[in-house]
């Protein structure tokens, strides 16, 4: 007889740890038998209300490129997963279990062992029952209502919900300021505003904004307030649409008679063409006598 020199997580490849140490770890098939060396750790906090004594590993999924595990609760049915991707894997290493739709309290930790590799590569689904791999109670943690995520909402409407460690950001026209529990959203000192989104204009031209009209910035609401001098009137034509117009002069015609004004030159056009080529044979005509006389007197 010798012993060995395990560590903790060693020891728990070469057994049933965080399943209780009868569960079977049979599939509902009975033909395939969870590797001991798959989950070697398990930290499961949730809502009180679920009980300690009826968590189990519901079903484990391999799809090649890496395989997802996921925890199931008497009374709850599937509550969460944890997803373990081949790429970068490191034997023991811990991944974060993501609560399903439903129950946003569920979180914690799995650490995972050499059998991932395996499991991934079948590219298979495997069911199993509460009373082959159930967990220990041990390893759940009853916990209080916590803020588990955060759904954030762009301008398009498109929502992205955030767990784990949430960083925020400040832009290039914001700040940031924390005291004890409180965040404080702010402007910075002299700033500049800025387009946003980089729009491009009808021209295709990105554009600072106008800020002044000859040196006159806008009022507090942001308005820039145009006033009529003299003979000088202002006036709003929808939105968008401002007015300029003389208010001491009165146009003398309208259309109708500049409408006839103008078939009146064109008439008189007309007569002075035909009282030219009239002219011009008057011309000719006389000519002609001059001629039959000899030249002239």
């Amino acid at each position: 007889m010798f012993a060995l020199d395990l560590q903790w997580l060693d020891t728990n490849s070469q057994r049933n740890f965080p399943l209780y140490d009868l569960a079977t770890r049979l599939d509902i098939t009975g033909l395939f038998t969870l590797p001991n060396d798959l989950i070697c750790d398990a930290k499961i906090s949730a809502p009180s209300s679920y009980g300690v004594t009826g968590w189990f590993v519901s079903q484990v999924t391999g799809y090649g490129s890496g395989l997802v595990i996921t925890l199931a609760c008497t009374g709850q049915g599937n509550v969460a997963t944890v997803t373990v991707p081949l790429v970068g894997f490191t034997m023991y290493s811990s991944y974060a279990i993501s609560a399903l739709p439903g129950f946003p309290q569920v979180g914690g930790s799995l650490v995972i062992g050499s059998a991932a590799a395996v499991i991934a590569s079948s590219s298979s689904i495997y069911n199993f029952v509460q009373a082959n791999t159930q967990l220990l109670p041990t390893v759940i943690y009853p916990a209080a209502s916590v803020v588990s995520s955060v759904t954030v909402v762009d301008q398009f409407g498109n929502d992205t919900l955030l767990t784990g460690a949430i960083v925020l950001a400040a832009g290039a026209n914001g700040s940031l300021s924390v005291s004890g529990q409180t965040i404080t959203l702010g402007m910075t000192t002299g700033v500049l505003i800025q387009n946003p989104c980089g729009c491009l204009d009808s021209g295709g031209n990105n554009r600072v904004p106008i800020r002044t009209v000859n040196g006159v910035g806008p009022d507090n609401t942001g308005n820039l307030t145009l006033v009529g001098l003299s003979c000088m009137g202002v006036q709003t034509g929808g939105t968008g649409v401002v007015g300029l117009n003389d208010t001491c002069a009165t146009p003398c015609c309208g259309s109708p008679e500049l409408t006839q004004l103008a078939t009146n030159a064109n008439t008189l056009q007309t007569q002075q063409n035909t009282l030219a080529n009239d002219l011009a044979q008057l011309q000719a005509a006389l000519n002609q006598v001059i001629n039959y006389f000899g030249g002239g007197p």
